[in-house]
């Protein structure tokens, strides 16, 4: 890949609250792979679960080459047997551990590496996919949670379940040996920005913001954008580990483009088809990469809650669960901006009908053995040879069939029409290049490219026999194979809708154009064992069915939908659970509004009552909520004024014991305490220690209220008082000593000027302006306090600055 499309950055930080990150990210830019993994397990199994995952991707595609992933759908196989491999080693561990559930979401996107305009996004869990496109953020992924589930049943927005269903989750890795992945097509065009992220990202800032934030963030590059959504989450609370992937696509104009898009929905036929037809010679073809599982014909993981952020229990552990891991490869994973790519093909001539790309190995079910076919065809004979070896680990299969025997094609007919000796050998070359494709394709199991060469290499040697047989043979075992998908895929369809009846009959068809084929036998398996337990099933039903009614006329409404969820696991959709659901329902938002009560978020509970206004129950607690609303604003209002006297409407009304009252009532007190004393000082004339109290800035806030501002300006009026008896004495003193006025006048009152004498002596310059500048503190003072024109000071104040200055 290169950096000409995509380039991308992530950010993990632990949070303010958590005392360890749970989160994981990956980026593996050769593979076009991005994701974040959100571990659930408390202190024994969140971080371990999450790690586990990336370590495990990593290493998955770290053992092989971009060419063994050069289609989409291989691309996604391997992603899926990535995440099924982590899954089962964190459930043995788990249950090695017994350390109860522990999990992790998982959330990725997956790009082409054929056509950078194309991806996917796999998840399972509440981590999240975005795409963020002109302005535009639109979320791709839909959260595996109960509270989606259970909005979408009782028909209610999600805000509105109750918080106890908050943190439960119906898919994530590790709950069981594997986890069906939700697949999401996604397209992509210049100038897109994908955002990959944990739910303490989007638990903390609304769409909204998130969407303002890119817009703004991303002229300053993708590693600004990931740490500035990291810092808000942060900033608003960060109450979980955080993680953010960011992923910009750049220019696609010039980008490679695929007429077609690749098609992974449907099964390719296993290539243990071979064993039942009678083929030509094969030609060797490319080996294609196996090793790991996909499983796109399994079925869904069981829907099994698991509770995110549960401490689990720690218990002693004999190694890490790194050693116990088959060769780990910790990823490193920095915070750097990293540029990539996808490949551009090289320029080449056109792509022989050989050329064109191979479908990812077909899984062949868990637990069997994996199929190595060797053909060749006996002199003559036409006889396949297959020889089946078990494999001690994985189960895909790869075809690996002999050399070529050329002897058909050099005796085919050198038919005289062709024209002249360089026109048939060039025929000749062409129809032997026809036949060898033909024959790798039917190697393959590609029916359809074997009857399309088939076909080419008839019209370079018309009529010929070999090639007339080959393109009837593949015609034929097309047909079976067509018929074998179509009736696989009904089967499937069948039972995932419940309709095991149909499913075994379906299985059957399957089996009867491929006998003995592994994944329609399986089906076949699977949907006889959902038969035989069907009356065990229809018994839970029943009794769940009975309690459930019971539970709700009783107003037992967590028994009711308990019983409820447990009908729906029997019968998915079941109308009977879904009518116990929607009965409860009424309650549910009662007690979601009485707790908002109890917790004095009025707003919220009278939202939740308006939409009862005809049930007496929800408007008796409407009632509550405004007269308590009413108490609080009063109570806030008096407060605010210096008004203590609310403390005593407050215990009247017996709402001390709740939470914003207990406040208001604790400040109240500690201020009324804080007057109390500063009341005291003032009897005792102390106004310097009460100007001091007010003085703190501890007290600031209470500078502004009556009882305060009153002390205040009783402080203030000592401090003027104290201020113009000094500036008076000094006055009067300057009078004296500059012979305005003689000691023993009426004027001088102060005893201090009496004493004074005149003076006789010069003044250099520095004395001159240390006096000017006294005079002028003198008329500052008396302005300030309204004295400046009384007992004509302002006539002294002027003849004292004269004679100072002309004074020699």
């Amino acid at each position: 890949m290169n950096g000409e499309y995509f380039e991308s950055a992530e950010v993990s930080d632990i949070g303010r609250k958590r005392k360890n990150n749970e989160d994981a990210c990956l980026r593996i830019a050769a593979h076009g792979i991005f994701c974040v993994a959100d571990g659930m397990g408390g202190q024994m199994g969140g971080d371990i679960a999450s790690e586990t995952i990336v370590t495990t991707l990593q290493e998955v595609f770290g053992k092989i080459t971009p060419e063994d992933d050069n289609t989409l759908p291989k691309r996604i196989a391997l992603f899926r047997a990535g995440a099924n491999r982590a899954s089962k080693w964190i459930k043995d561990f788990a249950d090695e551990k017994v350390v109860g559930q522990m999990g992790s979401t998982l959330v990725a996107l997956v790009i082409d590496p054929r056509d950078p305009r194309r991806a996917v996004g796999l998840h399972a869990g509440d981590s999240r996919l975005y795409r963020y496109r002109n302005g535009e953020l639109k979320q791709i992924t839909i959260d595996h949670s109960a509270v989606n589930a259970l909005a979408a049943k009782l028909g209610i927005p999600p805000e509105k379940v109750p918080a106890k269903y908050q943190n439960e989750l119906l898919r994530a890795v590790g709950l069981a040996e594997s986890v069906e992945l939700e697949k999401t097509p996604v397209d992509i065009s210049t100038g897109d920005a994908f955002l990959i992220c944990s739910d303490g990202l989007t638990k903390m800032l609304s769409d909204s913001t998130i969407a303002k934030m890119i817009k703004d963030g991303l002229p300053f590059g993708v590693q600004t954008l990931a740490q500035s959504l990291i810092n808000a989450a942060n900033e608003a609370g960060g109450k979980d580990n955080v993680t953010a992937v960011i992923i910009k696509a750049l220019d696609l104009s010039n980008a490679p483009r695929l007429a077609e898009p690749d098609d992974d929905k449907t099964p390719t036929p296993p290539i243990d088809i071979l064993a039942h037809i009678s083929p030509p010679t094969p030609v060797p073809a490319k080996d294609t990469p196996h090793g790991f599982e996909s499983d796109d014909i399994k079925g869904d993981t069981p829907l099994t809650p698991i509770t995110k952020d549960a401490p689990g229990e720690e218990r002693p552990e004999k190694k890490t669960p790194q050693e116990k891991m088959a060769d780990p490869i910790t990823p490193t994973i920095s915070e750097e901006t990293h540029t990539h790519f996808i490949t551009r093909p090289n320029p080449a001539p056109k792509k022989k009908p050989s050329d064109i790309d191979r479908e990812a190995p077909t899984p062949s079910g868990k637990g069997l053995g994996m199929i190595i076919i060797f053909a060749a065809i006996l002199a003559g004979a036409g006889i396949w040879l297959v020889i089946k070896a078990k494999s001690s680990s994985h189960a895909s299969t790869t075809a690996a069939p002999p050399a070529t025997n050329n002897s058909i094609v050099a005796s085919a007919p050198n038919n005289p029409s062709t024209g002249p000796p360089a026109t048939a050998n060039s025929n000749q070359q062409a129809y032997n290049d026809a036949m060898k494709n033909a024959q790798a394709a039917w190697s393959r199991g590609d029916f359809k490219n074997t009857a399309s060469f088939a076909t080419v290499a008839l019209q370079k040697i018309p009529g010929d026999a070999a090639a007339i047989k080959l393109a009837g043979d593949a015609q034929s075992q097309q047909k079976k194979v067509d018929s074998w998908r179509s009736a696989l895929l009904n089967g499937r369809s069948a039972f995932s809708t419940g309709d095991y009846k149909n499913a075994l009959a379906w299985a059957d068809e399957a089996l009867k154009y491929i006998p003995g084929e592994k994944t329609a036998s399986q089906l076949h398996d699977d949907a006889q064992q959902k038969i035989s337990t069907s009356a065990v099933d229809d018994e839970k039903y029943q009794a769940a069915l009975r309690d459930g009614e019971a539970a709700l006329k009783n107003d037992d409404l967590s028994a009711a939908n308990q019983k409820a969820q447990e009908m729906l696991v029997i019968r998915p959709n079941d109308p009977k659970a879904l009518e116990i659901i929607k009965q409860s329902g009424q309650m549910m938002d009662f007690e979601s509004a009485q707790h908002a009560y109890d917790e004095c978020d009025y707003d919220y509970a009278l939202q939740i009552c308006q939409n009862y206004s005809s049930i007496d129950m929800f408007q008796k607690l409407a009632q509550k909520c405004r007269a308590e609303q009413t108490a609080l604003s009063d109570a806030k209002n008096r407060f605010a004024a210096g008004d203590y006297s609310f403390t005593s409407d407050i215990q009247k009304q017996g709402l001390a014991q709740k939470k914003p009252f207990t406040t208001l009532l604790t400040q109240a007190a500690s201020e009324q305490k804080i007057l109390g004393q500063l009341q005291a000082e003032q009897t005792a004339g102390n106004w310097q220690a009460v100007g001091k109290a007010l003085a703190d800035p501890a007290n600031a806030a209470l500078a502004n209220k009556p009882p305060f501002r009153s002390l205040n300006q009783w402080v203030v009026s000592n401090q003027n008082q104290i201020q113009v008896h000094q500036a008076t004495t000094t006055f009067e003193e300057m009078l004296v000593w500059f012979n305005i006025k003689r000691p023993n006048d009426p004027y001088i009152q102060t005893n201090e000027a009496k004493h004074q004498s005149r003076y006789d002596g010069s003044l250099d310059d520095k004395q001159r302006q240390q006096y000017l500048a006294t005079i002028a503190q003198l008329q500052t003072v008396f302005a300030n306090t309204g004295l400046i024109n009384q007992n004509d000071r302002a006539k002294l104040l002027k003849d004292l600055e004269e004679t100072v200055a002309h004074h020699e």
